[in-house]
């Protein structure tokens, strides 16, 4: 018995250094799965896998010089010194990436949109050391993916996509790339969660955030370098774009590599290469979760669905008559079940087709009608403000935990209410940890309705609040809100500080 243990734990450390034969994946024997590692996988694609450098224009924070040096001979310097022009430093940056199609002597290559957000020179370098200059086709941001052109004579064999929804726990993956400027490197793991969500600063690779659905995350070391290489599966195809590691403060790795899952790679990859662009799928709508108190308000036996806080003027949702407040239960006959299936139902919705969107209004459900349409725009999402108003004429709610008083014209100035349509009253000041804030209630905000009954003024929403907590006292309230360019709603228990 303590033999077979030996054996077995022998087996099980051998293992953990990734010796998995490509050609024994569909029978795999004790003997044959040891044997040759992943050599034959690593031989079959390494060739395909090439190092992104690029120089990017990086404005020179520190372009203020010396107002006694070279004070009449340098050109770029008024009389005193001071710079009259910021002159931007080249910086070089070095990424991977890889071969995902060939059209003659034209190779399309998968990287990193981060790798060449700024660049303004693009230089591929294949696994024989050639260099040869790029041309960005197009880039992708939201999910950090770009492709590069090249032209060449040589003979590269393009990488295949597999399928990332098919990935299983523990299963072997490889990822090849340029960790640290070290080409041709491999490294092995395991998947370590399938479909992981992360929260976006954790994964803010670029100028904008990153939104991915899903990401891989594997025990492969993925270094700075490896970023835009594959990560394969056992049989050698594409099943990722290596893009994160999350360090420590240190900057050492944490065994935590994230990929971009082919499911989304594949389909954005494909778009860039055939339009230059993501063509993204869209109705028009700004929404949001359905929390349990906001269920509560709306009788709903579950906290499900996307609520509607916003519509987009002449957009599909407006043609098919959307307001603000329904909730949406089904779109394509989809279910949705949370804020995040609205996104993934409608991206995988083709352009041009017809399509009914199953929504709650008033406590009955409708149907109803709307042409998918090419998104349009991105908008940035703005920092909240944690500003304090300090003003003597606001009303403070002791049950609610919050002041609010009259939106003036310099406070629309101030928290940059400039649509004038938008009107309510501006919370001034919200109790830290207190009830309001504990429901995510912020400084800034505007409070537009009070249980879908209309506030101009703060006396209105002072009786407003007065009538919700006197004659509903256990039901939520319903606030209407415009925060930092949108709507949305937040529903209130008034009984939870009670329950505390």
């Amino acid at each position: 018995m303590r033999n077979r243990v030996i054996v077995f734990l022998t087996a099980l450390i051998l293992g953990g250094f990734g010796t998995y034969s490509f050609y024994a994946v569909s029978n795999i024997t004790p003997s044959s799965f040891y044997k040759g590692g992943f050599s034959e996988i690593a031989a079959k694609i390494n060739d395909s896998v090439v190092n992104i450098a690029t120089v990017s224009l990086i404005p020179d924070e520190g372009a203020m010089i010396d107002r006694t040096q070279n004070l009449f001979f340098d050109s770029k310097k008024d009389i005193f010194g001071t710079a009259l022009i910021n002159a931007p430093r080249r910086v070089g940056a070095l990424g991977s990436g890889f071969v995902i199609k060939k059209e003659g002597k034209t190779y399309y290559i998968v990287t990193n949109a981060h790798n060449i957000e700024d660049a303004i020179q693009v230089k591929v370098v294949l696994s024989d050391e050639t260099i040869i200059e790029a041309e960005i086709v197009g880039k992708d941001l939201s999910t950090d993916t770009a492709v590069l052109k090249i032209e060449t004579d040589k003979n590269i064999t393009p990488l295949k996509w597999g399928d990332s929804t098919k990935l299983r726990l523990g299963e072997w993956v490889l990822a090849l790339g340029n960790p640290h400027g070290f080409g041709g490197t491999l490294t092995t793991g395991v998947v370590s969660f399938v479909a992981r969500d992360l929260a976006t600063p954790k994964i803010r690779v670029s100028k904008k955030n990153v939104h991915v659905e899903g990401f891989i995350q594997t025990e492969a070391a993925i270094n700075p370098g490896n970023s835009g290489g594959p990560l394969t599966n056992v049989k050698g195809e594409v099943v990722g774009i290596n893009t994160a590691t999350i360090l420590t403060p240190m900057g050492k790795a944490e065994s935590m590599g994230f990929a971009v899952p082919s499911k989304i790679a594949k389909r954005v990859t494909n778009n860039i290469i055939e339009h230059g662009k993501v063509r993204r799928s869209w109705i028009g709508v700004q929404i949001q979760s359905i929390s349990k108190e906001i269920a509560k308000y709306y009788k709903l036996d579950k906290p499900e669905g996307a609520m509607v806080t916003g519509v987009t003027i002449d957009g599909p949702a407006m043609d098919a008559g959307l307001l603000i407040g329904d909730i949406i239960l089904k779109v394509d006959g989809k279910d949705i079940k949370g804020f995040n299936d609205l996104p993934r139902v409608v991206s995988n919705i083709k352009i041009g087709k017809e399509i009914i969107i199953k929504v709650i209004r008033d406590g009955k459900e409708q149907d109803l009608k709307t042409i998918v349409q090419e998104y349009k725009s991105h908008e940035d999402f703005k920092e909240v403000r944690k500003l304090k108003v300090q003003r003597e004429d606001t009303v403070y709610n002791d049950k609610l935990e919050f002041a609010f008083t009259n939106l003036t014209p310099q406070f629309r100035q101030r928290f940059e209410v400039t649509d004038p349509k938008i009107v309510g009253v501006l919370i001034a000041d919200v109790k830290d940890a207190g009830l309001a804030a504990k429901f995510t209630i912020m400084n800034g905000d505007v409070v537009m309705e009070v249980n879908t009954k209309a506030v101009t003024e703060m006396k209105e929403l002072d009786a407003e609040l007065t009538k919700a907590l006197t004659e509903n006292c256990e039901q939520p309230i319903l606030l209407k809100l415009y925060r930092d360019g949108h709507q949305i709603f937040i529903a209130i228990d008034p009984m939870l500080k009670d329950k505390e």
